[in-house]
């Protein structure tokens, strides 16, 4: 427990803030026992002191939701054992399952690699095939010079 002054300290405030903060909380808030005398001395109480921090900071802090998180994981970790056993076996068969998945599509993968490759084979065959043709001169593309020469027909001549 802490005096008055003590707590003004803490919070950088002063002794008349503290008053003023511990007879609202009991005078609106109704809370009881804030505070603790022992001859002229008032100490505050472990409760005023949380209450002098969550009004003081603007931080509430509710005891009873952190108590009901507390217990709630302490129920959970000793009374479902059965179904976390059960979620973890399927768990692991859906992981088995995820990893057959990446095999299959890394096979499918590598054969899409091996046709395209087949597929670029077969497309230059065939442009070497069609470039000689073009190279021997059988159709000779017309040059600009020569269809000025035959005139407005040899625009369309070939």
């Amino acid at each position: 427990m802490k005096t008055i002054s003590e707590c003004a300290k803490t919070y950088n405030v002063s002794v008349q803030t503290i008053y003023r903060k511990i007879d609202k909380g009991v005078k609106q808030d109704g809370k009881q026992g804030l505070t603790e005398k022992r001859g002229n001395i008032t100490y505050i109480t472990q409760a005023g002191e949380d209450f002098l921090y969550s009004s003081l900071t603007h931080v509430q802090q509710d005891l009873t939701n952190v108590e009901q998180a507390l217990n709630a994981d302490k129920q959970a970790k000793t009374g479902d054992n059965e179904e976390v056993l059960f979620l973890r076996g399927q768990l692991e068969k859906t992981q088995n399952e995820l990893n057959a998945e990446r095999e299959h599509s890394r096979a499918v993968a590598t054969q899409l690699v091996e046709i395209t490759r087949n597929n670029q084979i077969l497309l230059k065959t065939e442009q070497d095939r069609a470039q000689p043709a073009l190279i021997a001169g059988k159709d000779k593309p017309h040059s600009r010079a020569e269809s000025k020469k035959r005139g407005i027909l040899g625009l369309f001549w070939r």
